[in-house]
């Protein structure tokens, strides 16, 4: 089988309907007429999106570049330190706008990351070079949500503090300050029983919640206690 390819210039095209067909003549110059005609609606080259960057944010990667297209592709790779080949690549998202958060992330891991232009036309998708691929080691930065609802209780040797549990499904633990001075830490329930306290003391109390990664929330509103 005589397999034949022939490169034609796009740019002459663009915004054009073509119609392609092939037809082979002999060595004495007969042919066998016109293969199966095909139309084409030839549109521009797409440009690779340029200037792709990454910030960490919430339980996600945001991505974000520059690029005029209908749609764009992200693709993804765990970065091993070796050159990247096609395959390589895994396909984990699309959107219409330059930007993508990407959510199935695991911190301290490093991904690399590229984005591609796409417009369909048709049945066909036409695809633009891929952009340059950057690196990113996704980090948490955020600490969880300020507990709330703290309430104190004043026993006759003790104050016992109960507040709302923390949703946050990264927590590690609660801290509790007393007049401004931390008093425990790594509570693993939202309660504390403070015995070292004295008769006619007072005392203000606030609660604070920490990620697995040491991020700290801000303090809850306080709470005051009075000794008898």
């Amino acid at each position: 089988m005589l397999v034949r390819t022939v490169d034609i210039d796009p740019t002459k095209y663009a915004d054009k309907t073509v119609v392609i067909g092939v037809r082979v003549h002999g060595p004495s110059g007969l042919d066998d007429g016109w293969s199966r005609l095909i139309s084409l609606e030839v549109k521009p080259v797409l440009a690779s999106p340029r200037d792709l960057k990454a910030t960490n944010v919430r339980d996600a990667v945001h991505l974000q570049w520059t690029a005029n297209a209908p749609e764009f592709r992200i693709f993804r790779r765990q970065s091993d330190g070796k050159a990247a080949a096609d395959s390589d690549w895994e396909q984990i998202g699309d959107t219409t706008q330059p930007s993508f958060d990407d959510k199935s992330i695991e911190y301290g891991k490093m991904l690399q990351y590229r984005v591609e232009s796409v417009r369909k036309t048709g049945d066909i998708w036409q695809e633009s070079d891929p952009s340059e691929a950057i690196s990113w080691t996704p980090k948490d930065e955020f600490p969880p949500a300020v507990p709330t609802g703290l309430v104190t209780i004043s026993g006759t040797r003790s104050v016992e503090l109960v507040w709302d549990r923390v949703a946050d499904s990264d927590l590690a633990g609660y801290r509790v300050y007393r007049n401004g001075v931390k008093v425990a830490d790594g509570l693993q329930t939202p309660s504390y029983s403070d015995k070292d306290v004295v008769a006619g003391g007072k005392y203000s109390y606030q609660v604070s919640a920490v990620d697995q990664a040491g991020n700290e929330s801000g303090k809850s509103v306080a709470a005051d206690a009075v000794m008898e």
